[in-house]
């Protein structure tokens, strides 16, 4: 089993990478995750399988707020936002994780990612949790669970 914790850098680096040049977002870390941010996200999933038969799931959770402040600049019908917010998230999730594998090529090898999908296959207490801030006030969680 990989120790994601010590990959901090290079999820940094994924996540900022993704939000500055997607949304405009500036990324903070943030030291602590508490469960009322984690109650009012929106989460998208994604698996990630490697030549060595492991696989393991990255997820990222927004507040729904955040996603919406982003599509409704370029979708005004609200039938849209509601589409486009998963759009956003689920591209936001395969960017991340394509990323950041890319970025331990050398330590993980060759991989492959899924469709990103929205049902939960873990829980939070046996992942690696990742938090950043966007903006100052939108937490941003990602987990990785082997």
């Amino acid at each position: 089993m990989h120790n994601w914790i010590e990959e901090k850098d290079n999820m940094r680096s994924a996540v900022e990478s993704t939000f500055e040049q997607i949304t405009f977002s500036i990324v903070q870390e943030m030291l602590e995750t508490s469960d009322t941010h984690k109650s009012s996200m929106v989460e998208s999933y994604i698996s990630c399988s490697f030549d060595t038969d492991r696989r393991i799931t990255l997820s990222i959770s927004l507040q729904e707020s955040f996603l919406e402040s982003i599509v409704s600049d370029l979708y005004p019908d609200e039938e849209e936002i509601v589409q486009y917010k998963r759009d956003t998230i689920d591209e936001l999730v395969n960017t991340i994780a394509g990323t950041f594998f890319r970025l331990l090529d050398t330590k993980v090898g060759d991989f492959k990612l899924s469709i990103p999908y929205n049902e939960r296959t873990h829980e939070w207490k046996n992942s690696v949790l990742f938090s950043f801030m966007l903006d100052d006030i939108h937490p941003l969680i990602i987990s990785i669970n082997e």
